[in-house]
């Protein structure tokens, strides 16, 4: 499910699947390709690479400028170091360690995906801000997506009407196997996988590309509240995203 390699697409009957029809993984790895493994210690690996690229302070103010004059965003502050970055991360594997509604474990990609682009800002919003773009919790057992969060209405009623057929975790859950629910969940097997979202705000912005957005768990929402950023005292009622891009190379102020 990241978006560097492939796509999400949607069934007729509203499953999600994923696409890896336009990877070029294979073509950068050659033969490699089998023993690819996105671990944390790559990520902490591409986290620290990033000491020696350099991005315009001009563009990284021009965008958090932008944001800040978006209907519902309240605080747009940047990761400044590599160090914020690790911490951030560390504080999310924590959290990760904990099982959620019984089920399973979580694993945030779309974080990690956050925290190893070029610039990384930190957004509190209130809820005249818009809703996810798409679902933000998905279901993975055995490599394959068993269910996700309905984000629109619709969707809410058309998988509510077909009841026999899926089985809700809470209200807006939907899992795609009534009986697997029972059966076949696990944390040993399964994972709750927050994958990178789309951030379409910045998706047109000059010298902006490779735009993913996530949101912190629990420990390291705190950290960057109480620790990282407690001159700002974000409320509880404000939530925190995560928003990634990179500089395009082709772009020069």
């Amino acid at each position: 499910m990241d978006p560097d390699y492939g796509s999400f697409s949607e069934e007729d009957d509203g499953r999600l699947s994923w696409s890896c029809e336009r990877c070029n993984l294979n073509h950068r790895l050659g033969e490699e390709v089998e023993r690819f493994n996105y671990s944390d210690w790559d990520v902490l690996s591409e986290i620290k690479s990033l000491r020696q690229k350099k991005v315009s302070g001009h563009l990284i103010s021009q965008v958090m400028n932008y944001l800040k004059g978006l209907q519902g965003i309240n605080h747009v502050v940047e990761v400044s170091t590599i160090g914020e970055r690790e911490e951030i991360l560390r504080r999310e594997m924590e959290g990760e360690k904990h099982v959620l509604k019984g089920v399973a474990r979580s694993y945030n990609l779309g974080l990690r995906k956050c925290l190893t682009r070029d610039v990384v800002l930190i957004l509190s919003h209130d809820l005249s801000f818009r809703g996810p773009c798409m679902p933000t919790v998905i279901l993975v057992n055995d490599k394959e997506i068993k269910g996700h969060e309905i984000v629109r209405e619709e969707d809410l009623k058309r998988f509510a009407l077909k009841g026999k057929k899926y089985a809700f975790l809470g209200r807006r859950f939907v899992v795609y196997n009534e009986r697997f629910i029972f059966k076949e969940l696990g944390p040993h097997n399964s994972l709750f996988v927050f994958p990178p979202l789309p951030f379409p705000e910045l998706e047109n912005v000059r010298g902006v590309v490779d735009v993913v957005s996530s949101s912190p768990n629990f420990e390291a929402d705190t950290y960057i509240r109480t620790i990282l950023l407690p001159n700002l005292n974000i409320p509880k009622k404000l939530a925190l995203i995560l928003a990634g891009f990179n500089h395009s190379p082709c772009f020069l102020f």
